[in-house]
């Protein structure tokens, strides 16, 4: 087991700066292919074991690819329940998209998000309605 730290800085609207871990089970597993068994958000506030890896590639030409780790296990891009951390960037899809483990991720040197998506990390049957946990536009995400 490994544990990968994101950390999401200089992000606009919503939080600025946030983090969390991704515990894996070795840093040359291939990321598309190898499902963490825990994520985190704030420091451990939020805690959440995935069961899918998704990634979607722009469909509309404005370069809005992202990838997405689940607890929903159906096949919507569009969840009705549980937690997802959904990371809106190009670099970080196409690196994932073509083979890319997480050793490619640290050593990355960090992946520029998406300025018009948010990067979140959302829990879908929140009492209030989906909701998102932590969330923000633009800015760098770094793996370490």
């Amino acid at each position: 087991m490994a544990t990968v730290t994101y950390t999401i800085t200089n992000a606009l609207q919503g939080y600025n700066t946030w983090f969390g871990t991704i515990e894996v089970g070795n840093l040359s597993d291939v990321v598309s292919s190898s499902i963490p068994s825990a994520i985190t958000a704030g420091g451990g506030a939020v805690t959440f074991t995935p069961n899918s890896f998704r990634y979607y590639p722009d469909t509309d030409g404005n370069g809005n690819e992202y990838v997405t780790w689940r607890t929903y296990s159906g096949t919507s891009q569009y969840p009705d329940s549980g937690y997802s951390l959904d990371i809106w960037s190009t670099g970080l899809f196409n690196d994932i998209n073509s083979g890319g483990t997480w050793n490619t991720l640290i050593g990355s040197g960090g992946y520029l998000l998406t300025g018009n998506k948010y990067t979140l990390l959302y829990k879908y049957d929140a009492p209030q309605g989906p909701y998102a946990i932590y969330h923000g536009q633009s800015g760098v995400i770094t793996f370490t």
